[in-house]
């Protein structure tokens, strides 16, 4: 394991982040004071149920919260200068360039009257002024790049020529136009098969490893979190309750909840042989119905691309619940359960 003095430099340090959303007269906390940090070239898996408040966290880092939801205090520190404080001219710098976005569904990201090749070369020559001709040409050997075959080829098709695994490749060729230093992958492998997923994967993984880039992954399933990620956090109810290496995490995982996301994963958490399953951990408070219609539960967010109204000044600090503290345990950190109720280890 690297020494402080050995780690990468911190890319994106979040702070006491919440955000909340105001549903049908009422106010749903999607996010709830969550601390998070990825480094240069590390890979970090958010993990949680749907509802989670997973896709608000990505959102609000990108800056494209819906209509609604709002920042109510934190801080997102990114490359140097407060997210949070910036306006929408100033975000529009950031976001597309330093940040790279890749959106779960290929089919619906993509639009399917335009070439492939096209869709890359259009965000290289909005931030990049460039002739057609030579942002076309950026935009083929950026296919290469994430290793589309017959890439040439490929660009000259449309989205419904081109298999799942490649048109998931060319949403990541999108998201690298504008050389970014952080990726945000929303579920990059859904409804893929499991040997496509393990080509993303590798490719998202070369990505950090030989380019620098820091990876944030947004998913559901555990094997993928488990798979090539540095560090996953898992979240409840807008909260960070488990946050380590995967071998931590995935193998002896100390929370509850962790530990029953692990025993409703098929595959991942297998009963000894010559022994009964372990019953099922209990949570207290199930995760909330989901906010809204075509709300996708706590989240609340369904594709639209607004940030919360935040005039460039910044957000003032929430108001504070009684949210439990991640206390260290080893290489992880876990929620505090309160009195008497210590995390414990997986058996």
């Amino acid at each position: 394991m690297p020494t402080p003095a050995e780690q990468p430099a911190t890319l994106l340090s979040v702070e006491h982040l919440t955000v909340e959303y105001r549903i049908a007269g009422r106010r749903v906390r999607a996010v709830d004071g969550v601390d998070l940090t990825v480094r240069a070239g590390e890979i970090v898996a958010l993990v949680g149920e749907s509802g989670s408040g997973k896709s608000t966290l990505a959102h609000a880092v990108l800056g494209a919260l819906p209509r609604g939801a709002a920042i109510l205090g934190g801080r997102i520190d990114f490359d140097g200068q407060d997210l949070t404080r910036l306006s929408e001219r100033r975000f529009n710098r950031v976001r597309g360039r330093a940040l790279g976005f890749i959106p779960q569904d290929p089919m619906v990201s993509l639009n399917p009257l335009h070439r492939v090749g096209r869709q890359v070369a259009e965000p290289i020559r909005i931030h990049r002024p460039v002739p057609r001709r030579e942002a076309d040409r950026r935009a083929v050997a950026l296919l290469e790049r994430v290793g589309l075959p017959d890439a040439g080829i490929r660009a000259r098709q449309f989205p419904h020529e081109l298999s799942g695994g490649m048109r998931q490749r060319t949403l990541i060729a999108a998201a690298l136009t504008g050389g970014p230093k952080l990726l945000i992958a929303d579920e990059p492998t859904t409804a893929l098969d499991v040997t496509v997923q393990k080509v993303i994967l590798d490719d998202l993984a070369a990505l950090a490893r030989a380019g620098g880039i820091a990876v944030l992954i947004i998913t559901h399933d555990l094997a993928v979190a488990g798979d090539r990620a540095d560090s996953i956090a898992v979240l409840r109810k807008g909260r960070i309750v488990e946050y380590g290496p995967p071998d931590d995490v995935l193998r002896r995982p100390a929370h509850p909840y962790t530990q029953l996301l692990l025993r409703s994963a098929p595959g991942l958490a297998p009963p000894r042989p010559g022994r009964r399953r372990p019953a099922r951990p209990r949570c207290r408070r199930p995760a909330p119905p989901p906010a809204g219609p075509g709300a996708g539960g706590r989240d609340g967010t369904t594709g639209a691309a607004r940030r919360g109204d935040r005039g460039g000044q910044g957000v003032p600090p929430a108001r504070r619940g009684r949210r439990p503290a991640l206390v260290p345990r080893g290489r992880r950190r876990v929620a505090d359960r309160g009195p008497g109720r210590k995390p414990r280890p997986g058996r």
